[in-house]
């Protein structure tokens, strides 16, 4: 059975939150192809392909405070966010749970593009959007 929300995790455990997922645009990773197209002197292509990796642009919907802590804010996505060095104890990498329980090992990539829905900017009342992007780890 699905949850209603995913979960991401910090590298060392030390910060785990669950977060809703509006449904619009969500998938159940995007599977990304890795090649490299080169065309040759004689006229030939010279095509190198590597891994298969997956990868989500999720649309995540959040309160700037909440009641049950076990859910994330806006706040609590800033400092995933925020992690960028992949040899600290706590790296850039995270564990992304799905809908269906299956832990990704990921990292936050690009811009975390912010949209605040409503009057209030604190507390209970705001309501923010956020969409970001992870692109999954393999070998590590």
């Amino acid at each position: 059975m699905s949850n209603p929300y995913v979960t991401i995790s910090a590298s060392d455990g030390s910060i785990i939150k669950r977060f809703r997922v509006i449904a619009e645009g969500y998938d159940n990773g995007t599977p990304e192809k890795t090649v490299s197209i080169q065309k040759t002197v004689g006229g030939g292509m010279d095509i190198s392909q590597g891994g298969i990796y997956r990868s989500w642009n999720p649309t995540i919907r959040m309160r700037g405070e909440e009641l049950d802590t076990a859910y994330g804010t806006m706040s609590d996505l800033e400092t995933f966010f925020a992690y960028n060095n992949p040899n600290t104890t706590v790296s850039d990498k995270l564990i992304f749970t799905d809908h269906d329980s299956i832990g990704h090992t990921v990292v936050l990539l690009g811009d975390m593009r912010k949209t605040l829905l409503g009057a209030y900017t604190t507390g209970t009342e705001a309501h923010y959007l956020a969409r970001v992007r992870m692109q999954e780890i393999t070998g590590t």
